[in-house]
């Protein structure tokens, strides 16, 4: 029974082997020295897996889209140019801080709008034709909805019809223009490229007070190559006329050559 009980130990345990017989008490002490043996393998990890390898393998955090901002407050019928073009303004810049495409951009732009807005948006073209939308067409859409056409027509009056004040300055007359200029929303009918800039380099020399500043102004359009300098060589008469005290006819004469 011994000997069946001592075969069934070493089976279990991998086969182990007993000192020979006759070998003495030297010969138990180094085979009591030999390493143990393990029939289980060690795990090593491949050299191929770095620990940025694995963070890919097994990301922690998963980037999220950012939730729609709150927005400068809804869009609502009857806004006015302005307030409406300050609000799209800042409805571009969180869709590009966001990130905003299709088919989700039209959505967060429908968002940031009251629900009348919304109702009439879906009138016009329905939610799904809507969500199609990049964030620029969409402005677009609310833009038609909110202010209208006849909104855009006053606008472009007051714009036109705007002119320099005895009691404004030249800056202060130009700030105005620009501001009108914004309420329009001028843009190309063909590439849609805004034409602001342009219509405000024609608009502000025609509406100066100053008849001989205006000659003075024409006489060195050809010259001027943008809208900034337009208001740079304003900004020139006006300051020559009142250092010399001279009329504005003298400056503009002594500015042509």
């Amino acid at each position: 029974m011994a000997q069946y009980l001592q075969g069934l130990m070493e089976e279990g345990m991998g086969g182990v082997e007993t000192p020979p017989a006759g070998s003495g008490r030297a010969g138990r002490a180094a085979w009591s020295n030999l390493p143990p043996y393990h029939n289980a393998t060690r795990y090593t990890p491949s050299p191929d897996i770095t620990p940025a390898t694995q963070q890919q393998l097994c990301p922690t955090t998963r980037q999220r889209r950012p939730p729609p901002p709150p927005g400068p407050g809804g869009a609502t019928v009857g806004m006015s140019p302005a307030t409406f073009e300050a609000w799209a303004t800042s409805v571009e810049d969180y869709s590009s801080i966001c990130g905003w495409a299709a088919p989700t951009a039209a959505p967060y732009v429908r968002l940031l709008c009251n629900t009348e807005v919304q109702q009439r948006i879906d009138a016009r073209l329905g939610k799904q034709v809507f969500r199609q939308l990049s964030t620029a067409e969409a402005i677009d859409v609310v833009r038609s909805v909110v202010i209208g056409t006849r909104c855009i027509i006053g606008a472009w009056a007051e714009f036109f019809s705007l002119a320099q004040a005895s009691s404004d300055s030249v800056c202060a007359y130009i700030s105005q223009c620009r501001a009108k200029a914004n309420e329009c929303g001028f843009r190309c009918p063909e590439c849609q490229c805004p034409l602001e800039e342009y219509m405000l380099s024609k608009k502000i020399v025609m509406g100066l007070r100053d008849r001989n500043m205006k000659a003075g102004v024409l006489h060195c359009f050809p010259r001027l190559e943008s809208f900034s300098e337009i208001v740079r060589v304003c900004e020139i008469f006006e300051a020559a006329e009142k250092a010399s005290d001279q009329p504005s006819s003298y400056v503009a004469s002594v500015g042509g050559r």
